[in-house]
């Protein structure tokens, strides 16, 4: 499954600021059960504020196997 995340958020209050977005999020599952199965999620993109982006590698993911959490992630800041 595929979802996009796009579009820009200013707020204002305490802090002014904004937040820039377009990520792309890819789950993945196998069959679930009390033993057995996993769900995989993994994000691409970028994402930025005035201070900011950061940029999300598609070899950034979360897996989680029934009893296990693993995470694996390449860090990038511009």
């Amino acid at each position: 499954m595929l979802q996009k995340i796009k579009g820009h958020i200013d707020y204002q209050g305490a802090m002014n600021d904004f937040i820039d977005a377009d990520v792309t999020e890819q789950v993945q599952l196998g069959a679930l059960s009390q033993t057995s199965g996993g769900v995989s999620l993994s994000l691409n993109g970028t994402l930025a504020d005035s201070s900011g982006s950061f940029t999300y590698a598609s070899t950034d993911s979360v897996t989680m196997t029934a009893g296990t959490i693993s995470v694996q992630a390449t860090v990038s800041t511009h």
